[in-house]
């Protein structure tokens, strides 16, 4: 019951899991603004546990009440949230047919997040979930001319951009993006026994995993040209 619940928090405040169950026991009992304040609370305590936040939204959106919802969302995302927050309310605003504000939540996301996964996020969504090719495409573009150097240079980004014009038909485009991959990163050049020219790249620390990523791409770009 509820007094139990009060009781066990005022022994160990600060146990997510109990606020979460005191939370879902309102919620089975019907009781919305009960649950309402106890998320409440629990968020206020703990602000940087991401499933009290989850829960809170989900209950918002189910009750249907949209503003509150996004009310919950505009407080969590103040805390700097890891992606899938972002994301959770960009797919909450698409839910309720609000694109415009959905884009704007994505936008906000690589603004707070600059680097080459939040942009390929950013993209992925404009693709498939928004289906709006040219967002993706300038997503992409701004991955490579907005960010710094060491995001900007993975092969990740290179690949996904190059593979995306390729799903849309647009093999010049990738050819485009492949060619600069390989300029920009020398890939290819130890295989084909060129010496490397010094360059920016030339105090680079490149790990073993982009290492592995670069000739990935080098791979994907040969056989593309074929």
């Amino acid at each position: 019951s509820r007094s139990v619940f009060e009781r066990a928090l005022e022994v160990d405040h600060r146990s997510s899991e109990l606020w979460l169950r005191y939370a879902e026991f309102e919620m089975r009992n019907e009781f919305v603004n009960h649950a309402r304040n106890v998320l409440d609370r629990a968020v206020q305590i703990l602000p940087r546990v991401d499933f009290l936040w989850y829960k809170y939204v989900y209950m918002e959106e189910m009750v249907g009440d949209v503003p509150k919802c996004r009310a919950v969302f505009e407080r969590w995302m103040k805390w700097m949230p890891d992606d899938g927050a972002w994301l959770s309310y960009a797919r909450f605003e698409g839910r309720c047919g609000q694109m415009e504000r959905a884009d704007a939540v994505m936008r906000r996301y690589v603004n707070e997040y600059p680097c080459a996964r939040s942009f390929l996020r950013y993209a992925k969504w404009a693709e498939f979930e928004a289906k709006d090719v040219a967002l993706a495409r300038s997503v992409f573009e701004g991955a490579l001319t907005e960010l710094e150097p060491e995001e900007s240079r993975q092969a990740r980004v290179f690949k996904q951009f190059s593979s995306f014009e390729e799903r849309q038909g647009e093999y010049e485009r990738a050819r485009v993006i492949y060619r600069h991959a390989v300029k920009l990163l020398r890939l290819g050049e130890k295989s084909e026994g060129k010496p490397a020219e010094p360059d920016l790249l030339e105090d680079e620390e490149i790990s073993d995993h982009e290492k592995a990523k670069r000739e990935e791409l080098y791979r994907a770009y040969v056989s593309f040209e074929k």
